[in-house]
């Protein structure tokens, strides 16, 4: 699997780390300047849901943790539009060496 950046079109609402921290097996994940337009999302990590946010705003976090260390990482952002529309922005991971 290659490594690639977001895909998606809500990749312009939340910014994904280049890559997963591989000490404490999380991901930082930071709302852009455009995180106004946002109502709600929420995140899962390979189809499992593991946090959610209401009414973010630009340079928030979202720290997902206990990430597994040894397998691939889809992580993906399904947002709500305070326009009454839906976005969705993805980023795939790979697993840490060693």
């Amino acid at each position: 699997m290659r490594h690639r950046g977001a895909t998606g079109q809500g990749k312009h609402l939340v910014a994904f780390p280049a890559s997963v921290s591989c000490s404490t097996h999380s991901a930082k994940l930071t709302w852009s300047g455009r995180a106004g337009h946002v109502a709600r999302g929420f995140f899962s990590v390979n189809g499992e849901k593991v946090s959610s946010v209401s009414n973010p705003h630009a340079g928030d976090h979202v720290v997902l943790r206990h990430l597994k260390a040894t397998a691939d990482e889809k992580v993906v952002a399904h947002l709500t539009l305070k326009s009454g529309g839906h976005a969705s922005a993805s980023r795939a991971y790979l697993p840490c060496k060693g």
